[in-house]
C-alpha cells in the first residue's frame, strides 16, 4: 500500500500544479456537472450500497412461523429412551438434551469449514511474517502513515491466531463449560469470553485504522504542499491517531461486557461473538460498515484526483507517456484496494448478518427437531433447520483472512525496494539449501 504514496510522491515532484507563460494551466477544474452526476454520484451510491449491504439482511429479520407442532409429537406422552442421537440424557432433569459440542453443520460441512479455516489462517500468518520482515528492513515504511497497513495486517493476524488457538485447544475445552449445550450457552467459558473480547477489540481497531489510512492518503494526494509529501513522519498525528484507534474500541467492548446477558457466545464451535443480536450488530458489524463506507469513499476521491491528473504535465514526449503510465497503474492499484477491502468485509460480516436475520426462525426449527428426537428416532425427524445454517457462506467467509494477507503482500510487491529485498532473501534461501544438500 505504501508504494502507492511513494509513486505519487515521485510524480508530484516532477509535475507542478501551477503554470506560467504559454503552458496550459495545471490547476484542475470541474469539467462539467454532467461528469459529476454521471460518475461521482453513482459510484458513491454503489460504495455505500455495498458497505451497508449487511444491514439489508439484518433489518429484514424473518418472523417465526405460527404453525402448531406436529400432532404425532403432541399426542406422544412417553419419551424415547435411550436418547436419540445426538441427544444425551440429563440426570438432573431426566430429559434428553443436546450436548455442548453439537453444531448445526453436517460432518462434511464441518470438515470443509475446518480445512478452509486452517488453510486461511496459515496463509494469513505466513503473509504477516513476510510483511513484518519487509517493514522492519525498509525504514521509509515505518513512517506514518505508511506504517498503518502493518497495523491493519497485524490486527487481522491476531484474530487468526485467536481462532487457531481455539482449534488447537479443542472445541470442548475451549467453549464447553458444561456437558449440555443450553448450560454452556448461559455460562460461557473464560476462554470464550477472553477470545470474544479480543476479537471484538481487534475488529473495531482494524476498522478505525483503515479509516485513518484512507483519510491520510486523501489528505496527501490533495495537498499542494510538497513538504507534506516528502519524508514527514507526522509524529504528532501518529500519536493522536494511535490514541483514537487503540482506545475507542474499548467503548463497544465495554457495552457488551456490561450487558445483563452472557456477553459472548460461541458460533459453530469456532469463535465467540456478542450474544445479543442487536448489541452484537451495532457494536461490531455496523461500525465496520461505516468504516468501509468512509474509507472507500476517501479512496474513490483519491482515484478521481489521480485520474484527472494523469494527462496533465509540463513535459512532453516519452517522459509524459511514462508519467501517464505510472499514474494509470497507481489508479488501478487503488481501485483494486477498494474492491479488495470491500470483498474482505463482505466475506466476513454478511454470513453473520444472514444468521442474525434468520436467528428466530433457525431457533424455532432446531427446537422442533430436538422435541421430535425426544419421542422418535432420528430418521423420522426432519432437519429443516439445515436450510438456514448457510454453511457455504461461512466456508467462503473463512477465506477472508487469507485474502487480507495476500492483498497486503500484493501492494508491497508494487514497491521496488520490497521486490529487491524479497529477491535477496530468495537467493539467500537457495544458497543455504544448496550448501546443506
Amino acid at each position: 500500500m505504501s508504494s502507492l504514496v511513494n509513486v505519487h510522491e515521485q510524480n508530484i515532484t516532477d509535475t507542478s500544479l501551477s503554470s506560467s507563460g504559454d503552458q496550459k494551466p495545471l490547476v484542475l477544474k470541474e469539467r462539467s456537472c454532467f461528469r459529476v452526476v454521471l460518475v461521482v454520484i453513482p459510484c458513491l451510491l454503489l460504495i455505500w450500497g455495498v458497505s451497508l449491504l449487511p444491514t439489508v439482511f439484518y433489518a429484514n429479520k424473518l418472523p417465526v412461523p405460527t404453525d402448531p407442532p406436529s400432532p404425532n409429537i403432541s399426542n406422544q406422552t412417553q419419551p424415547l429412551y435411550p436418547c436419540s442421537h445426538p441427544l444425551i440424557l440429563n440426570q438432573k432433569t431426566h430429559l434428553c438434551e443436546p450436548p455442548c459440542p453439537w453444531v448445526m453443520l453436517t460432518k462434511a460441512e464441518k470438515f470443509a469449514l475446518l480445512v478452509v479455516e486452517n488453510f486461511s489462517i496459515a496463509v494469513n500468518l505466513m503473509g504477516f511474517v513476510i510483511i513484518l520482515s519487509t517493514w522492519m528492513r525498509i525504514k521509509k515504511l515505518r513512517c506514518f502513515p505508511h506504517i498503518i497497513p502493518l497495523y491493519i495486517q497485524g490486527l487481522s493476524s491476531a484474530i487468526a491466531v485467536l481462532i487457531a488457538v481455539a482449534n488447537g485447544i479443542g472445541e470442548e475445552k475451549a467453549f464447553c463449560s458444561n456437558k449440555f449445550l443450553a448450560e454452556s450457552s448461559k455460562n460461557p467459558t473464560k476462554f470464550c469470553t477472553a477470545q470474544g473480547v479480543l476479537i471484538h477489540y481487534f475488529s473495531v481497531a482494524l476498522a478505525l485504522w483503515f479509516v485513518v489510512y484512507s483519510i491520510n492518503l486523501l489528505k496527501m494526494i490533495y495537498s499542494d504542499s510538497l513538504v507534506n509529501l516528502q519524508g514527514n513522519c507526522y509524529r504528532v498525528q501518529h500519536i493522536v491517531y494511535s490514541l483514537i484507534c487503540w482506545l475507542l474500541p474499548f467503548i463497544p467492548v465495554g457495552i457488551v461486557l456490561g450487558s445483563e446477558s452472557p456477553p459472548y457466545i460461541v458460533v459453530n464451535m469456532q469463535f465467540c461473538f456478542p450474544e445479543s443480536t442487536d448489541t452484537g450488530y451495532f457494536t461490531t458489524t455496523f461500525i465496520t460498515e461505516l468504516a468501509l463506507g468512509v474509507g472507500v469513499t476517501c479512496l474513490f476521491f483519491v482515484v478521481y484526483k489521480l485520474f484527472m491528473l494523469r494527462n496533465i504535465s509540463t513535459v512532453a514526449g516519452e517522459q509524459a507517456k511514462s508519467r501517464k503510465k505510472k499514474m494509470d497503474k497507481l489508479v488501478q492499484r487503488l481501485v483494486f484496494l477498494m474492491f479488495a477491502y470491500a470483498a474482505i468485509v463482505t466475506l466476513t460480516y454478511i454470513p453473520i448478518c444472514l444468521l442474525q436475520q434468520h436467528t428466530a426462525l433457525l431457533e424455532h426449527h432446531i427446537n422442533r427437531y430436538f422435541r421430535c428426537l425426544m419421542f422418535y428416532p432420528p430418521e423420522k425427524c426432519h432437519k429443516k433447520y439445515e436450510k438456514y445454517t448457510f454453511s457455504g457462506a461461512f466456508v467462503a467467509s473463512s477465506l477472508s483472512t487469507a485474502f487480507f494477507a495476500l492483498t497486503t503482500v500484493c501492494f508491497l510487491a508494487f514497491n521496488k525496494q520490497s521486490r529487491k529485498l524479497w529477491t535477496f532473501w530468495w537467493f539467500r534461501i537457495q544458497r543455504c539449501c544448496c550448501e546443506q544438500s
